[in-house]
């Protein structure tokens, strides 16, 4: 009976064993899942700011292209008038 006591009071600590070992695992694996999506999150929030970046960048050129070519013009036309006197 001693013997039987035993093997159930192992059986019963070798299954503890293994379910918490099992929870660990479980929970080891979520936290690498979250932090697998907070790096997604992280790096589509920085390709967007990149992307943000360039287009302002491509704004201000654009920009600066126009003022210079009204400049031309105006200055043509200055050339112009006085060509004209």
């Amino acid at each position: 009976a001693a013997n039987k006591t035993a093997e159930g009071t192992e059986a019963r600590k070798t299954l503890e064993a293994q379910t918490q070992h099992e929870r660990h695992r479980t929970e080891y694996a979520d936290e690498l899942e979250r932090k697998r999506q907070v790096d997604m999150l992280n790096a589509q929030k920085y390709m967007q700011e990149e992307q943000l970046k360039k287009q302002e960048e491509m704004i201000g050129r654009q920009e600066a292209m126009r003022r210079k070519t009204a400049e031309h013009e105006a200055e043509l036309r200055t050339r112009t008038e006085l060509a004209k006197v």
